[in-house]
């Protein structure tokens, strides 16, 4: 269902993006993106909330965060109109966001445009590592028509705001998109493969932090394909879901993370940290089973 969603979600923005250089965003409530600045650790009654503002619009929201404070993400730029046959619909068009604190770490700080350091149509950011490097996707020109796939966008210099984007192509496929970045510049996500079907993928700098590379899908787990790989932590173990199963992939192994007691499938792993702690989720004998969170508009 996930899966269909995202296909979905793709083939519309390309019908709407043959003639114009951004994405509608769809309709929402407003809200707008905070950043949370623990100041005691130990106290989880002492924080700031900092609104990091939009790109214009009225909403934004937050895909990924780097040990620096930076943030990136989406948001809303300018308003227009669409004309119906009775009636006028207000909608927004949405960007790629890089915001910078002004210091390491700090709640001040200013947020810029991705759209125009990007290359495609519609970019969208998820991840940002150390040096600055952003991760997400954006629509590439393949045989003449506009597909999204996986991309990376490095900085001119370490943790700039200009710089240049590059495909990571897909696995023998039409699409593809970018999920997480670890420090030295691996990249993990989802692509097409040549049978059709989505498969989780690593995709490996031939240089630390460059900008061409190699990407390979993950191995099976139980004989179950990777079909999302959401988090890489600085090690580069990997995590994500094949099959019904939330997976590690460490050391060249895939690792089945197992389940809540009373779980019947619905298990998927999203981050992990430096350490090797993972976090996901995990349905139990009742209820309703957790969203997969692939999608940040959907979220």
């Amino acid at each position: 269902m996930a899966l269909w969603s995202t296909w979905n979600r793709i083939t519309r923005r390309q019908a709407a993006h043959l003639g114009s250089r951004r994405t509608p965003a769809r309709r929402r409530p407003i809200h707008r993106l905070c950043l949370e600045a623990l100041e005691d650790r130990c106290l989880l009654s002492s924080y700031t909330v900092t609104d990091l503002g939009t790109l214009g619009g009225p909403t934004s929201y937050a895909a990924g965060i780097n040990n620096a404070g930076e943030v990136v993400g989406n948001a809303d730029t300018r308003q227009y109109v669409v004309s119906g046959f009775t009636h006028h619909e207000i909608e927004y068009l949405d960007s790629a966001f890089l915001w910078k604190p002004s210091v390491p770490n700090g709640t001040k700080g200013s947020m810029t445009d991705l759209d125009s350091l990007f290359i495609g149509l519609a970019p969208f950011a998820k991840g940002i590592n150390g040096p600055g490097q952003v991760v997400g996707e954006d629509f590439w020109a393949v045989n003449g028509a506009p597909f999204l796939h996986a991309t990376l966008w490095t900085p001119a210099a370490p943790n700039g705001t200009s710089g240049g984007a590059v495909d990571l192509g897909t696995l023998g496929s039409r699409e593809s998109v970018a999920l997480a970045i670890k420090g030295s510049g691996q990249v993990v996500g989802q692509a097409d493969t040549t049978s059709g079907a989505a498969a989780a993928f690593l995709w490996t700098p031939s240089a630390p932090n460059g900008t061409s590379g190699t990407m390979a899908a993950l191995p099976t787990l139980a004989g179950a394909p990777a079909q999302f790989a959401y988090g890489i932590n600085d090690s580069g173990q990997v995590v994500g879901i094949a099959g019904s199963a939330a997976f590690l992939y460490s050391g060249g192994k895939m690792i089945d993370l197992g389940s809540l007691a009373g779980s019947s499938g619905h298990i998927g792993a999203y981050a992990i940290n430096a350490g090797g702690q993972v976090v996901g989720s995990s349905d139990m004998s009742s209820g309703p089973p957790p969203r997969l969170p692939l999608d940040p508009h959907d979220a």
